[in-house]
């Protein structure tokens, strides 16, 4: 079962996990999970956004909105104590 934790975004507290952790579990390269996670945010809708696009609604600033509730740019202290980015996913983001 993949390690997840909450964490208070957007004022709710939010069930998530990160990209060193997925990458920890599943035996990945995290800065390869790092690049793709940030295709699939740049890419993402929400089914809220998804309806607007079908009704003509949608704009870039929407999509940008939906994105960032999904995937969070966040950071992390490596074994060196050198800061190195991360992205908090919740549970929708980790399903794409």
């Amino acid at each position: 079962m993949l390690k997840a934790y909450l964490k208070l975004l957007n004022g709710e507290m939010t069930v998530v996990t990160d990209t060193v952790i997925m990458a920890k579990e599943f035996g990945l390269i995290h800065k390869n999970l790092l690049k793709k996670a940030r295709t699939i945010a740049s890419e993402v809708l929400c089914d809220s956004v998804r309806r607007a696009e079908t009704s003509g609604g949608l704009n870039n600033d929407r999509r940008a909105e939906c994105s960032a509730r999904l995937f969070v740019e966040s950071s992390y202290k490596d074994k060196n104590n050198q800061s190195r980015p991360k992205i908090i996913l919740t549970e929708e983001a980790f399903y794409y």
